[in-house]
């Protein structure tokens, strides 16, 4: 394979990866809000209403589940085409 047919597959799995993120972050970020409205009092969580949960607290938990899937993942197609970090 040549240097320029590495790069491209290099990037393509890497765009690749970002959307697929980038997909699971949106609808994280914005369909739990969207139907959280409809929950306010009809489910409790420990005390706390469940829109309270799936509005706030499970983002931040999927945004840092997200950063540590990116830095696997992208580790390992780093390595896979020789261009990781020392």
């Amino acid at each position: 394979m040549s240097g320029n047919q590495s790069i491209d597959q290099y990037w393509k799995e890497t765009v690749k990866l970002i959307y697929s993120l980038l997909a699971i972050w949106a609808v994280v970020t914005f369909v739990p809000a969207y139907f959280a409205k409809t929950l306010v009092k009809s489910t409790m969580l420990g005390g706390w209403p469940l829109s309270y949960f799936l509005s706030a607290i499970v983002p931040l938990v999927t945004y840092l589940v997200l950063l540590f899937v990116y830095h696997k993942q992208m580790s390992k197609i780093d390595e896979k085409y020789g261009v990781q970090e020392d």
